[in-house]
């Protein structure tokens, strides 16, 4: 449980639970006096978790990108010398939702890193340099060697939100008449387009940064939250009071 809430979370991947062993591991609580967890699906799912967090909060990509991202060279690519440092940056390619063909998701070092971290743990797991090849979850794209892989399946959109209620567990945000939002991928997009509204960047920019078409859909997620509306209103009140 989490967030307040007693839904049950899934646990269809078998990574946050025991799955089909759970009467060997019943059996063993009972005789040994001891609570077990699955350390390693734990793990695993940290890692999951985190490279899909920092992706959506980064680039604002859909969960159905994320799932796009591959141990492969037409995926991640490296630029050498860019802007006029001289930098390196990093960039995902991945295939926007309702096109056919793939576009850029910039990314940071950070990113970069745990990319690189979970792609270090599969290949440990599966003792090879190459990751196993998976189909994705509605098969829109090739089979490929995707990141978000488990057992041999790549993993569903609902088990990567258990992963990050997981993952962000006591972070609990509330609507401004106290109702309970539970923090799924969509919040989290959500959540990139009103930080960089808020940055002031324009709402064309801000919908090529989400892959989005149509603007209108970018203005309600950058729409203004009620706490920049109290600020505003706030600097009004003052404002006239000073002019009075």
């Amino acid at each position: 449980w989490g967030y307040e809430s007693r839904g049950l979370w899934t646990t269809k991947s078998g990574l946050l639970g025991f799955a089909f062993r759970s009467v060997d591991i019943r059996f063993l609580r009972k005789l040994e006096g001891r609570c077990f967890i699955p350390h390693l699906g734990i793990y695993a799912a940290s890692l999951f978790a985190h490279l899909v967090i920092r992706v959506q909060t980064v680039t604002g990509a859909r969960l159905g990108e994320v799932q796009q991202i591959a141990q492969n060279p037409e995926c991640i690519k490296q630029l050498v010398n860019v802007g006029p440092n001289g930098a390196t940056r990093w960039l995902l390619r991945l295939i926007p939702k309702g096109r056919k063909v793939r576009d850029n998701y910039f990314i940071d070092e950070e990113t970069k890193d745990c990319l690189m971290e979970l792609v270090r743990f599969l290949r440990e797991i599966h003792k090879t340099k190459k990751l196993p090849i998976v189909e994705t979850q509605y098969a829109k794209t090739p089979p490929d060697r995707y990141l978000l892989q488990w057992n041999g399946r790549g993993i569903h959109q609902d088990v990567l939100n258990v992963m990050i209620r997981f993952m962000l567990h006591g972070l609990a945000l509330k609507t401004a008449d106290g109702k309970l939002i539970h923090i799924t991928s969509h919040i989290l997009r959500h959540g990139l387009a009103t930080e960089l509204a808020q940055m002031k960047v324009p709402v064309d920019v801000i919908a090529q940064i989400l892959h989005q078409r149509d603007q209108t859909v970018t203005k309600y997620y950058a729409r203004p939250t009620t706490t920049q509306v109290m600020n505003a209103a706030e600097i009004i009140f003052v404002d006239r009071v000073r002019s009075e």
